[in-house]
């Protein structure tokens, strides 16, 4: 589970350097979002308004992800969850905690769909930001965009 929450928080944390929805992806519905590939733009730059809407997904993003870690946490703590071979074969820990644990999991998929479709973003278009925000081309937005998530 530590691994799942680890890639979780990478995912988040990388994607900290982007898009607007392509035409295709503007008006779809919470369902249909996750499977839509974002087409990006051909010269790479990322608009202001893709920049907005990668903010607010990355900032709602960490702020959920922080709050199933401390879940996490607690279900570690209440079935004494100790390492990640535990973690591994949960019906060999105690009663319920496999269901718990994948109640847990399908809590943050349901979250993490709601804050795509929430910012009008696809998980694709997400991801294609984050690496944008590496190509110099984009640095201007980069440095905005990490000063937004810093906090500062």
């Amino acid at each position: 589970m530590k691994n799942i929450i680890s890639l979780l928080m990478i995912l988040v944390l990388f994607s900290v350097f982007g898009c607007t929805p392509s035409d295709s992806a503007t008006n779809l519905k919470e369902t249909e979002m996750a499977t839509v590939e974002y087409v990006p733009p051909a010269d790479g730059k990322i608009t202001e308004e893709q920049m907005t809407r990668y903010i607010a997904t990355a900032t709602e993003m960490s702020k959920e992800l922080n709050l199933i870690s401390e879940k996490m946490q607690a279900f570690k703590a209440k079935y004494g969850i100790t390492d990640d071979a535990q973690m591994d074969d949960l019906s060999k820990v105690k009663a319920g905690a496999k269901e718990e644990f994948e109640a847990i999991l399908k809590e943050w998929e349901q979250k993490e769909k709601d804050i795509y479709s929430k910012n009008k973003m696809t998980p694709s278009e997400f991801e294609w930001v984050a690496a944008g925000l590496t190509d110099p081309l984009n640095t201007d937005v980069q440095k905005k965009v990490e000063k937004a998530l810093s906090g500062e």
